[in-house]
């Protein structure tokens, strides 16, 4: 490696220890690189040069860590930071706080009627997507023309009292956080927003990133892509080149991979936008129509839109570098099968790459059975997480098929795989509060 990073060296002597120091850099967290650089000018000379991090990013000798996330983030006291995370080895449960006091000027309800009051959608490159329902009066600076509530003992049956998705992205390691600004139609359904953040190459530090929100039409007309991106600080729609005919899309979310977002109906399939591999945001702003395709579930697994119980008995999401489809069956002698998706870029196309018999797997049955599959281990292909009953989530290994890890304990199977990143990249300065 040359001495690029020695702005003014001195001597060969010189050169050589900071290329030593820089060898050690890539072998240490990037937590304790980010508190060495106040040890000493020399240090924050060294880390702070512009050709370190990418360097550093590409260098790094320490395998990538994960935690298990719980989806559902607490309610914060006032007195607190607008975001906050505690992020704890497996298999404990890292978990968010948030205080809607300081993330929104209106009062934040705390009703459960329909949706989660906050959520955490997506995460992308260390940076996470969450969602919080926010309840606003659409006549707070014009009280004369609001009607009487209808329910006396609720005043929020009166008109013009809305709840509504509000957007923000945060860096947990960081606890940055950044609002994203109102579109000009409110998000319809949080479970159809998909999220995506792009590393710079040369700085190796997330440079922008996108929220989209899928919204489809029944009958001849084309759906809708709402996008939001942080370089530009504004919403703009995209017609989807895709018509759902007659078929009702049911919303079951939305991942990324390899820089695409995909959408997904646990009865049909999935919606992908195929963004011409590198070329993802400028096709956002120069195609009239986004290039999107359906990626059918595997053969034979098609079920009508109305099929009760789908989000308890099949997980669609990457892990282990693929897309993976896993369905558990009740009743079958099969209790579990596993699709992996081939030739994403071609059309798609599945392959059963496990089918578990019940008979295997005899104690995880009797102790309670799969009772919803929660994700796929991020970097190992063939071990799946199931919660149990008991409040348990389990890794189970399919190639083993035997349990892997039966000590995490969640109140509930709504929980997130976050890759940490290599370096806290921080969340783009143009939007950062």
């Amino acid at each position: 490696m040359s001495s690029y990073l020695v702005e003014s060296p001195e001597s060969l002597f010189d050169q050589l220890l900071d290329e030593l120091i820089i060898e050690i850099l890539t072998r240490i967290p990037s937590k304790s690189v980010c508190r060495i650089k106040s040890v000493s000018k020399r240090f924050n000379s060294i880390i702070s040069h512009p050709r370190f991090l990418p360097f550093y990013v590409s260098r790094v000798s320490l395998p990538v860590s994960w935690v298990i996330l719980d989806r559902i983030p607490q309610r914060a006291p006032e007195s607190t930071h607008p975001t906050q995370f505690q992020l704890v080895d497996r298999p404990k449960i890292s978990t968010s706080a948030r205080n809607p006091i300081k993330l929104v000027p209106d009062p934040v309800t705390a009703s459960t009627r329909y949706v989660y009051p906050a959520e955490i959608l997506q995460s992308s490159n260390g940076l996470i997507l969450f969602t919080l329902l926010n309840k606003r009066d659409l006549f707070k600076d014009d009280p004369e023309n609001r009607e009487d509530p209808e329910d006396p003992e609720d005043p929020d049956s009166a008109s013009g009292i809305i709840e509504e998705e509000v957007l923000y992205v945060v860096n947990p390691i960081s606890n940055e956080w950044v609002g994203i600004p109102e579109p000009s139609r409110f998000i319809y359904d949080r479970r159809n927003v998909g999220f995506t953040a792009r590393v710079d190459p040369e700085t190796g530090l997330v440079g922008r990133f996108m929220v989209v929100e899928y919204r489809p039409s029944i009958g001849p007309s084309l759906g809708i892509f709402l996008c939001f991106r942080s370089d530009t600080g504004k919403w703009v729609e995209k017609r989807a080149d895709f018509v759902m005919g007659m078929r009702i899309w049911r919303a079951e979310g939305a991942f990324e991979f390899e820089g695409k977002l995909f959408w997904v109906d646990l009865s049909m399939g999935l919606i992908t936008w195929d963004a011409e591999g590198n070329n993802y945001f400028q096709e956002v702003e120069n195609r009239k129509k986004a290039v999107c395709r359906l990626i059918p579930v595997p053969e034979g697994r098609d079920m009508p839109y109305y099929s009760p119980g789908l989000e308890d008995e099949r997980f669609v999401g990457v892990g282990g570098g693929f897309i993976q489809f896993m369905e558990v069956f009740k009743e079958d002698d099969c209790v579990l099968k596993v699709w992996r998706l081939n030739n994403c870029e071609v059309g798609g196309e599945w392959s059963l790459m496990y089918n578990v018999l019940r008979k295997n797997v005899e104690r995880i049955l009797t102790s309670g059975g799969m009772r919803y599959p929660c994700f796929v281990h991020p970097f190992e292909a063939d071990i799946v997480y199931y919660f149990v009953t008991g409040d348990c989530i389990i890794s189970f290994n399919l190639r083993t098929q035997k349990v892997e890890n039966d000590d995490v304990f969640a109140s509930h199977p709504f929980v997130l795989p976050f890759v940490l990143p290599k370096w806290p990249s921080p969340i783009p300065k143009r939007l950062c509060v």
